[in-house]
């Protein structure tokens, strides 16, 4: 699944465009996505590669958890 992030106002990275990829496990909801930046971001959340590293998407990840949640969660 692609994806794109249009930052919101107030930020750092306010008005920029970054594209990404969101990879569900087959056991998907009881494991969480892998999101990758495609686009170069610097972030402290975001690893060199662009593998996002967040709370929810680790140790605190619920089944319940939507995607748009995770991906707001980035911003």
């Amino acid at each position: 699944m692609q994806g794109t992030i249009i930052w919101p106002s107030d930020t750092p990275f306010e008005g920029g465009v970054f594209l990404l990829s969101v990879k569900l496990p087959y056991d998907y909801p009881f494991k969480p996505p892998k999101i990758v930046f495609q686009t170069k971001v610097f972030h402290p959340n975001i690893d060199e590669d662009g593998t996002v590293n967040i709370d929810i998407l680790g140790n605190n990840w619920s089944p319940a958890l939507k995607i748009e949640k995770m991906l707001l969660s980035i911003c």
